[in-house]
């Protein structure tokens, strides 16, 4: 029995592939016993491998009432480690979902706001944080809110992005908070952290649209009380929701589980 199945995590989980084959040499094979089942969970699904042209199976059997992880990107042929301490080809016999079914639950990833409605508050409010720290950053001696908030176009966002030291902060919070969430395997270790870092750039430059956007929109608007209350609820609403859209997009093929 193993806590996470090393035979589909090997590509993004090498050192777990080689604890397993080091297992099988120095302790199974060297007591003279064989292996017909090896049993994992840790992946939130069900899925079976069958050794080629051998009776050795290995299962992965992670629901336990947790969430779903999905099926669809599991190979049909995967290689492992034979009870010999050999390299062995596994062929896919059974998965749960089934795969067509869960290429069609990947779609609820788009519903992810409305199944984490914590998570669509928290990122409406650091967008408007972002926005009402780029809105000073933007914001000229004598101006009004108002005034500092009509007719934003990119550069003057960015401006204000820049010039803000609390907009930069809240900016470089958001990058660290997803480069640390990448949590990188030692292998591409790099790669995963630079790509965490640009998933939050991305995130921030979300938020600078939405602010462009939202201030576009209601140019037309005359009046200031109107016109502040509408900015708030579309920037947290479209922030909050493009956050989770973003996120959920993105988290759609978890080669890490």
């Amino acid at each position: 029995m193993l806590g996470t199945p090393s035979w589909t995590t090997g590509d993004t989980k090498p050192v777990l592939q080689e604890i397993l084959e080091k297992f099988v040499g120095e302790v199974i094979n060297k007591r003279g016993a064989t292996v017909s089942l090896y049993l994992s969970g840790d992946s939130h699904h069900f899925a079976h491998y069958k050794e080629e042209g051998g009776d050795v199976h290995w299962i992965t059997a992670g629901g336990g009432g947790a969430f779903l992880h999905p099926t669809h990107h599991l190979p049909k042929q995967v290689m492992a480690v034979s009870e010999q301490g050999s390299p062995t080809t596994l062929e896919r016999v059974k998965v749960w979902p089934e795969r067509r079914a869960s290429w069609g639950l990947l779609g609820r990833v788009l519903l992810f706001p409305r199944y984490n409605p914590s998570f669509l508050l928290f990122t409406a409010a650091v967008h408007l944080l972002l926005a009402w720290a780029v809105h000073f950053g933007m914001r000229q001696p004598g101006e009004s809110l108002v005034q500092a908030l009509r007719g934003v176009g990119w550069g003057e966002a960015w401006s204000g992005f820049v010039r803000n030291p609390v907009a930069l902060i809240l900016g470089v919070l958001v990058v660290l908070g997803f480069t640390g969430f990448a949590k990188p395997p030692k292998a591409g270790r790099n790669i995963y952290r630079s790509a965490g870092a640009l998933h939050g750039a991305l995130h921030c430059l979300l938020s600078l649209a939405v602010v462009v956007f939202t201030s576009t929109a209601l140019e037309r608007v005359q009046h200031d009380v109107g016109f502040t209350a509408a900015f708030l609820l579309i920037v947290a609403g479209l922030g909050g929701v493009g956050s989770g859209l973003w996120l959920g997009s993105t988290s759609s093929r978890p080669t890490w589980c």
